[in-house]
């Protein structure tokens, strides 16, 4: 390294300029007179004096009368320890910096805990709201009747609605005493005879958890952790979802259909590519790279989906393996995962089949 760029190195370090340019130049030349530093470097005469003051000051160099003042270096070791220092401090921030970068994002892997059940309701309600694609449910006839508004707003907004229903012996009302308000809450609905937990998965991204056993235990969760949510999201689809029976839903007409799991679209997109018909197709959902929200239409060119046992009910599809749809948009062609898709471009809340070219 030059006496140019160890200069520049010493006064990153925390030295001035003129006191890194004398410092190089003594230890280039060992020791120097006032007037020999002068000659070597570019601090002028007037601020000489001040800068050797400051750097023996400091510890860097001694002073010595010898017909007259002379410099020279005190102890290298001290710069020497304090440069180490700083360079281990700016090795550890860039490590960090890389740690960091590599973590997940700060605030989407948490689960809170609440010790009352109508509140993990109430926050959930809150989400229903405010989702922009999906809502999937798991409740009872009670929290329905209390959920109504929000659903109702949320269907408004163009939000798939499933809600898998339980029906209670401990209500007034049973599921037929509310399919009134279906057609204006709700996208699909299931009847269910088994009791399970309250759950709530909005736009694939919030997850409420809730139980109430009174008088004593009663608790949610409010999650925001994608194995956690994982776990709660294959339950749902397995167990309260897949095999119960539909007493409402929207879709008249399959060609013009909307799926929040990707596996059943992947089964109805397939009988149809294998028919040599056009599938055109609109996505929403979250690119997954980058976390935000995209919106994307074309056609479906191809898909990968895991294979069901030869004689599986076709309502009982095998939940496990890669799913993945490709779609072109004439632009460019995106790879279409499901709930916590980490490989392909972008990770589907909902998908719309179309018939014929995919909406604008």
């Amino acid at each position: 390294m030059d006496q140019e760029a160890l200069q520049s190195v010493l006064e990153e370090g925390g030295l001035s300029g003129y006191q890194a340019d004398v410092f190089v130049s003594l230890l280039w030349l060992e020791e120097a007179t006032v007037s020999q530093l002068l000659d070597s470097c570019s601090v002028p005469q007037p601020r000489i004096y001040d800068v050797i003051d400051e750097l023996e000051s400091e510890g860097y160099i001694e002073t010595y009368e010898e017909e007259s003042t002379r410099a020279r270096i005190h102890d290298p070791s001290i710069i020497q320890t304090e440069l180490t220092e700083q360079a281990d401090r700016l090795e550890s921030a860039a490590e960090r910096i890389g740690t960091v970068w590599e973590e997940p994002p700060f605030g989407r892997h948490e689960i809170s805990v609440l010790s009352d059940f109508d509140h993990v309701v109430d926050h959930a309600a809150s989400s229903i709201r405010n989702a922009e694609n999906s809502v999937q449910l798991s409740l009872d006839v009670r929290v329905y009747v209390d959920l109504i508004d929000e659903l109702r707003r949320a269907k408004d907004n163009g939000v798939h609605v499933e809600l898998s229903l339980e029906e209670t012996e401990s209500f007034r009302f049973g599921v037929d005493d509310v399919d009134e308000y279906f057609e204006t809450t709700a996208s699909e609905v299931k009847r269910r005879h088994s009791t399970a937990p309250f759950i709530a998965l909005i736009d694939s991204r919030e997850v409420y958890f809730g139980l109430r056993q009174r008088p004593v235990d009663s608790y949610g969760l409010v999650i925001n952790d994608q194995a956690m949510s994982s776990m709660l999201y294959w339950f749902y689809q397995n167990s309260l979802w897949e095999i119960w029976e539909t007493v409402h839903s929207d879709s008249t007409d399959r060609r013009a259909a909307e799926y929040t799991e990707i596996r059943r679209c992947i089964r109805d997109a397939t009988t149809r590519l294998e028919a040599d018909e056009t599938v055109a197709a609109t996505v929403y959902g979250y690119d997954s790279e980058q976390g935000r929200q995209r919106e994307v239409s074309g056609e479906v060119t191809d898909v990968v989906s895991p294979s069901d046992p030869g004689d599986a009910d076709i309502q009982s599809d095998v939940f496990t393996g890669r799913a993945t749809v490709f779609l072109d948009t004439g632009d460019a062609e995106y790879s279409v995962g499901g709930f916590g898709a980490i490989l392909e471009d972008i990770r589907a809340t909902r998908i719309v089949l179309h018939e014929g070219p995919a909406a604008e």
